[in-house]
């Protein structure tokens, strides 16, 4: 399964977020890739047979790679890692509808998913993403803050995942609660009172019970943003993803107010998030943000529709591997279910455009295939 640096909770448990880190891992892969994919079972019998299966095609992947000649050396550089699965139980009693295996010598990525694709052994000069493509899509990533007085914790998530992201290396940045943000002020200072007509005190804020102030709020809000700032410079692409407040109503203008965030949601989560689960606060953040994703496939989508012809656009899969190995490509359209003329050419299409910084989009497109060009 995944185990990148800064995955500590996915949801559901049984299927792994495809991290920055391993496909950088895999845009720095040398010499023959192989990847295997094949449908899994969560439940039932079958899970049994999810051994027997990796072993044919971990069997069938040698066969290939010594029919190109492929020292043995070599092979059993790139097919030991996957081997290692093969007697793994513990792996097994935890799958999601299919496992999709990119490996290359030092590299490998090991993939629970949420989605089911046909089974697959390849062999060649760059890995087997297309059926991939709805999870490495940018139309589906984003981050939600939890925020409450005594919870702060940023995730990372797509449509099926929810992960936390690791703020170890920088464990000061992010202050883990609101008396945490402000232990160096004068308590004091933290609790304005007023008097009210019955001679009782009572406190300047939202909601119930005694509460801090809006300007103390903004200055733990503030903090909480410098910190987050921070952290996510750390997490490659993470800064331009969109984010999900969780927290109450009160909040919520208060922190688009002070963040320095690019794309903070108008809409959140409201209400107090320190006892949602992760199931709850996945799917309450999804529903927030989808359809902000489905109006981006449909713009993209648009976009290509009035730039065929125009120079700005491309459709030829020969052409648009090579636009994307130029760093041309700004938006890639792939329809993982299409019928590919090239498919080679669309894998590494997909590895090129995103080592350059481009957008994934997935839908379902003429042609299978298509490319915004940035020049």
């Amino acid at each position: 399964m995944a185990t990148s640096v800064g995955t500590v909770f996915s949801f559901p448990s049984d299927t792994d977020p495809i991290q920055p880190a391993e496909i950088q891992q895999l845009l720095g892969a040398q010499g023959p890739r192989v990847t295997i994919q094949f449908p899994t079972h969560r439940h039932g019998p079958e899970v049994r047979q999810g051994p027997v299966r990796l072993r044919n095609l971990i069997d069938t992947a040698r066969s290939t790679l010594g029919d190109q000649a492929v020292s043995s050396g070599v092979i059993d550089e790139i097919m030991a890692p996957i081997e290692v699965l093969v007697g793994d139980d513990a792996f097994w009693q935890h799958q999601g509808s299919a496992l999709s295996i990119c490996a290359a010598s030092g590299t490998m990525m090991a993939q629970r998913l949420p989605v089911e694709i046909p089974e697959t052994v390849m062999v060649g000069d760059t890995f087997h993403l297309t059926p991939l493509v709805s999870l490495l899509s940018g139309n589906g990533r984003f981050l939600v803050l939890v925020l409450s007085q005594n919870l702060v914790k940023v995730y990372g998530a797509d449509r099926w995942h929810l992960w936390e992201i690791d703020t170890r290396h920088a464990p000061d940045a992010i202050p883990a609660s609101m008396k945490e943000a402000l232990a160096h002020e004068d308590p004091e200072r933290q609790l304005q009172q007023r008097s009210s007509g019955t001679g009782e005190a009572q406190f300047h804020g939202h909601g119930s019970g005694d509460e801090l102030d809006k300007a103390a709020i903004e200055r733990f809000l503030r903090a909480v943003d410098h910190g987050m700032a921070e952290v996510l410079a750390g997490v490659p692409g993470a800064t331009d993803l969109p984010l999900v407040v969780a927290s109450v109503a009160y909040y919520q203008p208060i922190y688009r107010g002070v963040t320095r965030h690019r794309m903070v949601m108008e809409r959140g989560v409201e209400g107090n998030p320190d006892h949602l689960s992760p199931a709850d606060l996945h799917a309450s953040a999804w529903a927030v943000i989808c359809d902000r994703f489905d109006q981006a496939a449909s713009t993209a989508l648009e976009r290509f529709a009035a730039a065929r012809g125009t120079g700005d656009a491309e459709t030829d899969p020969f052409e648009i591997a090579a636009r994307a190995a130029e760093g041309r490509v700004d938006t890639l359209i792939v329809d993982p279910a299409g019928e590919f003329t090239a498919r080679a050419m669309v894998d590494a299409a997909i590895l090129e455009t995103l080592r350059h910084s481009g957008r994934i989009i997935s839908a379902e497109i003429p042609g299978s295939v298509g490319a915004l060009l940035r020049y």
